[in-house]
C-alpha cells in the first residue's frame, strides 16, 4: 500500500511532501480493529531518491470485512 502526503493550499496546486511504502504483508489480521501508530520517514517519489524528506506520525487501522459471493 503507497501513503502519498500531500499540503492543502487554497490558491494554486498542492505541494508533494513525500510518500512511504507499506508491505501489506505486515499488516495484521485479527478480530476487530486496532489502531497502530508510528513515525514513518517519508521518501521523494523521483529518483534518485533523497535519504528521507521528513517525517511523519502515520495513525490507521485495517478493518477486514469478509464478503461472501452471492
Amino acid at each position: 500500500m503507497d501513503v502519498s502526503l500531500y499540503d492543502h493550499d487554497m490558491v494554486g496546486s498542492h505541494d508533494f511532501l513525500g510518500r512511504i511504502g507499506i508491505p501489506v504483508s505486515s499488516i495484521e489480521e485479527g478480530g476487530g480493529a486496532r489502531t497502530h501508530a508510528h513515525w514513518v520517514k517519508l521518501r521523494s517519489a523521483r529518483p534518485p531518491p533523497a535519504p528521507y524528506l521528513g517525517t511523519c506520525y502515520l495513525s490507521g487501522a485495517f478493518i477486514l470485512i469478509p464478503v461472501r459471493a452471492t
